[in-house]
C-alpha cells in the first residue's frame, strides 16, 4: 500500500484512505522494530512502540526525503530519545531511506551504521544522541541556521517524557522562545513512563506547564492518531512561535504484555515473548531466523558519509601587530579578526553564514564588536552553555559556519559531554577558549581550565591551535 503525501501540509485533514495506509505502515513497523530488539538480544522496544506514528507521522510531513536528506536546504528532524533507535530506523526504511530487513539484520551488530542509540551514519538521522535532553538544543541549532540560510525550512524534534526535567531542555525551550524561532516543532512521546518506573514516582514535573512558562505555543493530542498528530503538525507550521505537541501514547503499544509497564523499557523479548509479539502484531515469526541469516552471512552496511561544510568565507587579510604598534592581547586581537571577517561577509550574496555564539561573556570573549557589526548572525545565549555548546555544534553541520567564545572552564570543562557529541557529529564548531593554561590568573582556579588539553586529547576529530 502507497504511503500518502504529508509533505508541507497538502490537505486540512487527513482522509481515511490516508490513515489506513499509515496504520498499516505503523504495523509494518512494529513487526520490524520487535524483531531488530530481539535478534540483536538488546535495545528499547516499548519506548520504540510508544514513539511510532510520531516517527511515521514526522519523517512523512518533514521535507526530508532519501535524495535530500545530505543536503542543507531542507527540514531537518532531531531526536533527543534516540534509545527508541527501532522505531526511527523502522519509520525510515517505511518512507524509502533503506530496505527494512537491512536495519532489522544489522541492528546494534558491531561497526554497522544501525546502532543502538541513532547516529548521522544513517540517512535520514541529522543528529547522533547521546545524554537525553539534547536534542532540543540540536533542534535549535538547526532552527538558527535554517533562519540564517533564509530558506524557510522547518526543525522537528522528538522527544521522551523521562527527559522532560533534564536542565539542558530547559535551556534550549528558553533559547527557541527568546530567538522566536516559530520554525521548530518538538513532539513529546508522553506515555509518563520511564526506566524506573512512572513519572511520578521518579520526578515530578507539570509537562505542559514547564513549557508554557518558558513560552512555547503547548498542543496536546493522542499520540497514536495519524489524523489528530497531522493535524497537530500542521498548526504548529503555522505558530507564530515555537510550539510543542504533547502527545498521550502507550508504552509498549501494540503488544500488550509490554503495556504499561516499565519492564520492556531496555529489555529484548526472547523466544515465546517473541513468537507472542508477532501473534499479537500480525508478523510472521520466521521474520527472526531470516534476518539472523542475513546478519550472520550478509556484509555490514556501510552507512553514508557526509562531506563537511567548506565555508565560503571572505577572511580579507591577516591583521599583523608589529613592535611599533599599540599593545595589544590575543582575547583583543581575536575580537578584531572575527569582527572584521564577520562584516565582509555579512549577508553578502554566496557567502557561508556565520553564526557566532556568547554566554554572557561579550566584553570578556571580546565578541561585541561581531555582535554590533552584524546583529543577525549573532546569538545570546545567556547563561546556558550546556545547550549553547550542542546548538553551536548543530547550527556548524546545517550549512553555517559556527563559532563560539567563553573560558575555557565554560566552553570545555563544564560542556565536556556536549562537545564529546560534537565531536561524535563530525560537527564544524570553531571553539574559542580564554582562561586557560597552567598560569591561574587573576579570577582564580576555579576559573582557569588547566586540563584542556587532556580533555580534547579524548577526542577524535578536534584538532587544537594554542596562539603564541
Amino acid at each position: 500500500m502507497t504511503l500518502p503525501l504529508l509533505q508541507n501540509f497538502p490537505v486540512e485533514t487527513l482522509d481515511e484512505a490516508a490513515v489506513k495506509a499509515l496504520e498499516a505502515a505503523a504495523l509494518r513497523a512494529r513487526i520490524n522494530a520487535v524483531t531488530m530488539v530481539s535478534l540483536a538480544d538488546s535495545g528499547h522496544p516499548a519506548g520504540s512502540l510508544s514513539s511510532m506514528e510520531m516517527y511515521l507521522t514526522v519523517y512523512g510531513a518533514a521535507d526530508i526525503t532519501p535524495e535530500n536528506c545530505s543536503g542543507f536546504d531542507r527540514d531537518y528532524v532531531s531526536i533527543s530519545h534516540g534509545h527508541t533507535s527501532p522505531a526511527a530506523y523502522a519509520a525510515l526504511a517505511e518512507w524509502g531511506f533503506f530496505p527494512p530487513l537491512e536495519a532489522v539484520a544489522h541492528f546494534r551488530q558491531c561497526g554497522s551504521p544501525y546502532q543502538g542509540h541513532v547516529e548521522r551514519d544513517v540517512p535520514g538521522i541529522d543528529w547522533g544522541s547521546g545524554n537525553l535532553g539534547q536534542g532540543l538544543s540540536a533542534g535549535v541549532g538547526f532552527a538558527l541556521a535554517q533562519r540564517a540560510r533564509n530558506n524557510g525550512k522547518r526543525t522537528y524534534v522528538l522527544m521522551g517524557d523521562g527527559g522532560q526535567t533534564k536542565g539542558q531542555s530547559a535551556e534550549a525551550r528558553r533559547m527557541a522562545v527568546k530567538e522566536g524561532l516559530s520554525n521548530i516543532t518538538a513532539l513529546v512521546d508522553w506515555n509518563n513512563i520511564q526506566i524506573s518506573g512512572e513519572l511520578n514516582e521518579v520526578m515530578p514535573a507539570d509537562i505542559p506547564a514547564l513549557w508554557r512558562a518558558d513560552g512555547w505555543e503547548v498542543l496536546e493530542c493522542d499520540g497514536h492518531s495519524f489524523g489528530e498528530l497531522y493535524s497537530a503538525l500542521r498548526k504548529a507550521a503555522r505558530a507564530d512561535r515555537p510550539t510543542v505537541i504533547l502527545c498521550r501514547t502507550v508504552m509498549g503499544r501494540g503488544v500488550p504484555y509490554m503495556e504499561n509497564t516499565p519492564e520492556f523499557h531496555g529489555k529484548a523479548p526472547r523466544d515465546e515473548l517473541y513468537v507472542q509479539a508477532m501473534k499479537e502484531l500480525g508478523g510472521n515469526p520466521a521474520l527472526l531466523e531470516e534476518a539472523r541469516r542475513i546478519r550472520q552471512s550478509a556484509p555490514l552496511p556501510e552507512g553514508r558519509h557526509i562531506a563537511p561544510l567548506k565555508p565560503e568565507l571572505d577572511t580579507g587579510e591577516p591583521l599583523t601587530y608589529g613592535p611599533g604598534d599599540k599593545k595589544t592581547d590575543n582575547r583583543s586581537a581575536f575580537g578584531a579578526a572575527l569582527a572584521d571577517i564577520g562584516e565582509r561577509n555579512y549577508k553578502r550574496a554566496g557567502a557561508t553564514p556565520l553564526l557566532v555564539f556568547d554566554c554572557d561573556l561579550a566584553g570578556s570573549v571580546k565578541t561585541a564588536d561581531f555582535a554590533d557589526r552584524c546583529p543577525d548572525w549573532f546569538v545570546q545565549a545567556g547563561i546556558q552553555e550546556h545547550s549553547t555548546a550542542t546548538a553551536a555544534g548543530a547550527a556548524s553541520t546545517a550549512g553555517v559556519a559556527a563559532a563560539w567564545a567563553a573560558f575555557g572552564v565554560f566552553g570545555l570543562a563544564e560542556v565536556y559531554n556536549q562537545q564529546r557529541l560534537n565531536d561524535i557529529n563530525s560537527a564544524g564548531l570553531k571553539t574559542f577558549l580564554t582562561h586557560v593554561g597552567l598560569d591561574v590568573g587573576e579570577d582564580g582556579k576555579t576559573h582557569q581550565a588547566i586540563d584542556y588539553v587532556g580533555l580534547l586529547r579524548n577526542t577524535f576529530g578536534t584538532r587544537l591551535v594554542v596562539p603564541g
